[in-house]
C-alpha cells in the first residue's frame, strides 16, 4: 500500500552549510558538529531532511551508517559511521560503558553537583515522566552533574555541566525539570520563567571519548567550544 502524509514535519536542513559542520574525518568515521533542531536520521513522514542525509549527499561512497543520535533538538558531536565494523565497535563501547559523553546546557536554575538517578517510564509519549523510585520495567537514568554555575549578566540562567551515564530518550530535559531546573529553551519540559525567542534550546554535546578502532588502549577525544550564539541569551 502507499502511505501519504499530507503534513509531515518539516525541518531547516537547507539552510545548513553541511561542509562547515565537519569537525574530524578518518577511514572510519565522520564526526560533525550537529545543528540544533535538525533530526539525526530519516522519520517515517520525512525521509531527507535529516543529518544522515544530508551528509550522503557529500560522501556518497562508502554508505553512511547512524551509530548513536541526538535529540532533534540538541546540538553537537554526532558520530556517522562509514563501515559496519565501525558500526559494530562504537555499539559495542556503548555497551560496554566504555565511550564517555559530556553535555552542557543552560538551565534555568542551579543543580546540585554530584549523582542524579531517577527512573523513567518505558512508553512513546513525547514527554518522559519520571520518578526518584523505581517501579516496574522503568529504566534507570544516571546522571553526573560536574558544575552549575551562575551565567555572566543573566539573573536565571546557570552554565550546567554533565556527564551522561545512561542514554535515555529525553534523559537530560527530563532530569533537569524534574529537579526544578529544566533547560533553557525547552518547550516539552517548561521554561516558563524565562521569555525566550521561538527556535532558542541550550543543549550541547560538548565532548566525546572512545577507545580508538583497532586499539582499544588508545582513547579518542573530541571537544567543542561554547556555542557562540549562546552568548545572546546570558
Amino acid at each position: 500500500y502507499v502511505r501519504v502524509h499530507a503534513s509531515p514535519k518539516r525541518f531547516a536542513s537547507h539552510a545548513i552549510q553541511w561542509p562547515t559542520t565537519l569537525v574530524h574525518e578518518t577511514e572510519d568515521f565522520i564526526l560533525i558538529n550537529k545543528p540544533a533542531h535538525i533530526p539525526t536520521h530519516a522519520s517515517v513522514d520525512n525521509y531527507r531532511e535529516n543529518v544522515v542525509h544530508c551528509w550522503s549527499q557529500l560522501r556518497p561512497a562508502p554508505p553512511l551508517l547512524p551509530v548513536h543520535r541526538l535529540d532533534v533538538a540538541t546540538e553537537g558531536l554526532l558520530f556517522l559511521g562509514k563501515s559496519a565494523a565501525f558500526q559494530r565497535h562504537f555499539l559495542r563501547c556503548l555497551a560496554e560503558g566504555t565511550i564517555h559523553k559530556s553535555y552542557r546546557a543552560f538551565t534555568c536554575g542551579s543543580l546540585p553537583v554530584g549523582r542524579l538517578t531517577h527512573y523513567m517510564r518505558s512508553d512513546r509519549l513525547p514527554r518522559k515522566t519520571i520518578a526518584t523510585i523505581s517501579h516496574w520495567q522503568w529504566k534507570a537514568c544516571h546522571l553526573e552533574v560536574e558544575s552549575s554555575e551562575p551565567v555572566a549578566g543573566s539573573t536565571a540562567l546557570y552554565l550546567t555541566h554533565f556527564r551522561l551515564l545512561t542514554g535515555r530518550t529525553h534523559q537530560i530535559r527530563a532530569q533537569c525539570a524534574y529537579m526544578g531546573s529544566p533547560i533553557y529553551g525547552d518547550p516539552i519540559y517548561g521554561w516558563q520563567q524565562l521569555e525566550t525567542s521561538l527556535g532558542v534550546f541550550c543543549l550541547q554535546a560538548y565532548r566525546m571519548e572512545l577507545p580508538a578502532p583497532g586499539d582499544p588502549t588508545q582513547r579518542l577525544a573530541f571537544e567543542l567550544p561554547l556555542p557562540t550564539h549562546w552568548k545572546n541569551y546570558g
